[in-house]
């Protein structure tokens, strides 16, 4: 038989739920810790129990997409040669993983909370990194490497969302991106 979980752990989940929540809602400069507890419907000492300051509670609902992906892009990042496919998949990779908790990517302000800006620092060096090292980028394209990470990294979340309900998510999401680049090479004319 299996366990349920306990009183402790559901209070938790619960906080942790009413926490991404909000931040979605609001973005987490915006969201206090008393409205965590009064979404939750818990104490605020209940709250402070589980997480005694708010840099802990984000750093718990997004640390885990940023080391995600982190430990892909290191993985490529060793590689000799990376693709333009391989840093797609990783975009899917994370979405198959954490679904619409990606979108915390776009509502968490990583500067407010130090450890957290930290590791999202060092997220998006690797990520950069990587864009630097594709092999198979299209010609007429690599000076602008830079600005279509960036371009890549703020869209690629919102392009999933609209292809959750379609056959071949995949297939449809890396033509999409390679569809973007196309239209944007000068070199293709």
């Amino acid at each position: 038989m299996k366990n349920k979980p306990g009183k402790w752990e559901r209070t938790h989940s619960l906080l942790h739920e009413a926490a991404v929540s909000l931040f979605l809602e609001k973005r987490s400069a915006n969201v206090s810790m008393d409205e965590i507890a009064d979404k939750a419907d818990v104490a605020r000492r209940t709250l402070f129990n589980h997480f005694p300051g708010k840099e802990l509670l984000v750093l718990e609902v997004t640390s885990p997409i940023l080391t995600d992906g982190l430990h892909y892009l290191e993985e490529l990042n060793r590689w000799d040669r990376v693709s333009l496919d391989e840093v797609i998949n990783l975009f899917f990779y994370l979405w198959k993983k954490h679904g619409q908790s990606l979108n915390l990517l776009y509502a968490i302000d990583f500067e407010d909370f130090q450890d957290l800006k930290d590791l999202h620092g060092k997220y998006l060096r690797e990520y950069m990194k990587v864009f630097s090292r594709i092999a198979d980028w299209p010609e007429g394209l690599s000076e602008r490497k830079n600005q279509i990470a960036v371009l890549f990294f703020r869209i690629f979340v919102n392009i999933l969302n609209s292809l959750k309900d379609m056959p071949d998510q995949e297939f449809r999401f890396n033509k999409a991106l390679k569809g973007l680049l196309m239209g944007m090479n000068p070199a293709e004319q």
